[in-house]
């Protein structure tokens, strides 16, 4: 018995062993598996499109990681800084956010719907204003994503007189700190208010 294709993809395994069942063929569910993998039956599913944030391959100069093996001990001694995007109801959007790693809080942070430098420079023009930090007390550190590492950004960090530091390539726990925020509080608070638009949240 040969069943029509629509009728074989629209049946999951164990159905369609059922189905043969009825009609006098004893056939199991990892048979059926068998034929379909072999006639391309299987239906593929799609991976959900995840945007990039990081974007390393570029021309300007890159930073040493100058927070390997430092804990700091007090406020604005070192800032992490870094992107995630946001999946809101229409579209995505993008956080950037320059973090404390003393203190483990926020002092910048920009949302839009690009991924510019601007929105970066947009965080840390923020935490500037808000801590101020002396001159030459503070490293800055990041991954190697354009936005850190193009000129505009660099020469504002370099004009403060605040060290900069870039992440070893494919290396996530160098940025450990900005990357555990990321995931577990920034993302899901802003997922957790529905919103139509990029407007600032409250």
């Amino acid at each position: 018995m040969r069943l029509p294709l629509g009728e074989c993809a629209a049946f999951v395994r164990r159905r369609i062993a059922k189905t043969l069942k009825r009609e006098g063929l004893i056939v199991n569910a990892k048979r059926v598996l068998r034929l379909m993998r072999a006639d391309n039956l299987l239906s593929l599913r799609a991976k959900p499109f995840v945007p990039r944030t990081t974007m390393s391959r570029h021309g300007f100069a890159l930073r040493p990681n100058l927070t390997r093996g430092l804990t700091p001990t007090g406020l604005d001694q070192i800032w992490v800084a870094d992107i995630t995007y946001v999946r809101l109801a229409e579209a995505f959007v993008y956080l950037a956010v320059v973090i404390d790693a003393f203190s483990r809080k926020v002092v910048g942070w920009a949302l839009d719907d690009h991924l510019e430098a601007r929105l970066a420079m947009a965080a840390l023009d923020q935490a500037i204003e808000a801590r101020n930090p002396a001159p030459d007390s503070l490293i800055h550190h990041s991954d190697r994503g354009v936005q850190y590492a193009c000129d505009d950004y660099v020469e504002r960090l370099e004009r403060r007189k605040i060290a900069v530091s870039m992440s070893r390539p494919a290396n996530p726990y160098d940025n450990a700190r900005a990357e555990s925020f990321m995931t577990r509080r920034a993302a899901k608070r802003i997922r957790s208010k529905p919103r139509r638009s990029t407007a600032r949240p409250t």
